[in-house]
């Protein structure tokens, strides 16, 4: 297949679509399929200079009664990742979702690589990100009365070339009285094993399940040492307004009773320091739109392993960099490896957001501001060796030189039938960026994200798309 051909042929299936579109768009049926195409301008990943790249998605959605199944992947060339082969004009394919579902009502089971949310769906949520990352995962979910629970497994790594097995489970225990929700989120993060089926099945908190069969002396003793991660949360909705606060615990301990109960005498110092994170938003309804405001932070160390050479820190990949095909290192950014809170550890950030819908036509602005300090899912003391020589206090935005980030945002969305034409700009600028550093200077590896003095970059990106959809049966 030659270059030209391949791009007739596309240009053919998006005009096929359209025509089906428009001669199906009354049609109401079991099926959905949609085909995207979107223009981007921003600075390329390799050498910074404007680029623009296209991107090419499609989706099909089958509804019948209980099951739900959805596939859903893009062609780009952002130069993120490699590329695939060459008649592909150096784009990659990128899987946005794929998986089934059965909904039974009250009973809900997912499967596949999909896109996941946390329990509460904001912009700065600590369980799970608030990016779309897709991940592999099986999910189990019961929302009965006042009750809800959730059991997800989430893949991390196996088979890989680079980084051990490794894997996550998430749950949630969720209770209602009128309009208030309030509940207890957990997590494990494992590592020498991508599955671990007491953590799925068992309805136990992790932590329960870990001082039983993480120990010694019992015949189902198991050899393992995984991280507990836990926090509560409590939100409020009502048709105009919502607030809600969510607190994280990583590496969930009892140290912090020593000094409250004065027992530094009997156990000494404190194992580790305070590694947390915590968010606080809402938004209310007024006549001219929603506005909102959104506050999160997060503790050094925090979503990080406790012991080097363990990677059980709560990331996609212990890592921040990665080699691209043709050997070319390319930096591994917390938004796109953080499995929960988007930005990670040593932060603070503030946003401040803006929508409105007039009929068919949706607008969105955004203006957020993100102070940083060094992080580094791979290095778990950063340039330290151990929690000793890192000190046992807790640390926040302690490094001489931090990172700060201010964008502001703006979207419209306008919907037709079966037309959706939409375009998003960003706009603002990093002072002192992070980048990839050794840790020590006889280290040769770059395992630490650390602010940059003088790295100060402008950031926009521009981009404008069209969809159509087709539903019928």
């Amino acid at each position: 297949m030659t270059r030209k051909r391949l791009w007739i042929g596309l240009l053919f299936l998006g005009a096929f679509a359209a025509g089906l579109a428009g001669a199906e768009q009354e049609n109401q049926g079991p099926v959905t399929w949609s085909f995207t195409g979107e223009l981007n301008l921003a600075p390329s990943l390799i050498d910074e200079q404007p680029r623009v790249y296209d991107r090419l998605i499609t989706a099909l959605l089958f509804d019948y009664e209980f099951i739900h199944l959805i596939m859903e992947m893009s062609l780009v060339n952002d130069q993120k990742y490699s590329p695939m082969e060459s008649y592909w004009l150096g784009r990659y394919f990128y899987p946005n979702n794929g998986g089934l579902e059965l909904d039974f009502g009250p009973l809900s089971l997912r499967a596949g690589k999909l896109v996941h949310r946390d329990f509460l769906d904001t912009p700065y949520s600590l369980f799970i990100s608030s990016q779309d990352l897709p991940a592999l995962l099986a999910e189990i979910s019961f929302h009965g009365g006042p009750f809800s629970y959730e059991s997800r497994w989430i893949r991390l790594n196996t088979r890989s070339q680079a980084y051990p097995d490794r894997g996550a489970n998430y749950k949630v225990f969720a209770g209602q009285i009128g309009e208030v929700r309030f509940g207890l989120q957990d997590i494990a993060v494992y590592v020498d094993r991508v599955f671990d089926e007491e953590y799925f099945f068992s309805p136990m908190p992790h932590i329960v399940t870990q001082m039983v069969t993480k120990g010694p002396g019992k015949p189902w003793s198991e050899e393992a040492n995984d991280n507990s991660i836990m926090g509560l949360f409590a939100d409020w909705r009502r048709p105009k307004h919502y607030v809600y606060a969510q607190w994280l615990v990583d590496d969930v301990n009892a140290d912090f009773l020593i000094d409250w109960l004065g027992l530094r005498d009997v156990f000494g110092d404190r194992k580790i320091p305070w590694k947390t994170a915590w968010s606080v938003g809402g938004f209310y309804e007024f006549p001219f739109g929603r506005l909102g405001f959104y506050h999160a932070g997060a503790t050094k160390y925090t979503f990080e392993a406790t012991q080097a050479g363990i990677p059980y820190g709560y990331t996609y990949y212990p890592a921040v960099e990665y080699l691209l095909r043709d050997g070319t290192p390319m930096t591994l950014y917390p938004v796109d490896n953080y499995v929960g809170y988007l930005y990670g550890e040593n932060n603070l950030a503030f946003l401040v957001d803006y929508h409105r819908q007039i009929r068919s036509l949706g607008i969105e602005a955004s203006l957020e501001y993100v102070v940083s300090g060094s992080k580094s899912p791979a290095n778990p003391w950063h340039q330290f060796t151990g929690v000793t020589e890192a000190g046992r206090e807790t640390r926040l935005l302690d490094d001489p030189v931090l990172e700060h980030t201010i964008v502001s945002g703006f979207a419209a969305t306008w919907r037709w039938r079966w037309l959706t034409l939409y375009s998003r700009l960003r706009l603002g600028g990093v002072f002192n960026r992070l980048g990839p550093e050794a840790p020590n200077p006889d280290d040769s590896e770059g395992d630490i994200l650390r602010p940059q003095p003088g790295e100060n970059r402008f950031i926009y990106a521009w981009s404008v798309g069209a969809t159509y959809t087709w539903n019928g049966g």
